[in-house]
């Protein structure tokens, strides 16, 4: 079985607003903007804790 990755299925312009888990299709997180502009970092960093709370809860033995 394929390690679980976060694959981003939506963008704004090159900010990833939106990602999916590459083997939960049906599970996405999406990032909200804190300003009044989005932050790149800001997004990623929200796409990754997202997906991590994902991994423990959901797939154990990968993370």
């Amino acid at each position: 079985m394929k390690n679980p990755t976060l694959r981003v299925t939506k963008w704004l312009a090159n900010i990833p607003v939106e990602a999916c888990c590459s083997t939960c299709p049906d599970k996405c997180f999406k990032a909200a903007s804190t300003q009044h502009r989005p932050e790149l970092l800001d997004f990623q960093q929200q796409l990754m804790r997202a997906f991590e709370r994902h991994l423990v809860l959901e797939h154990k033995s990968a993370a």
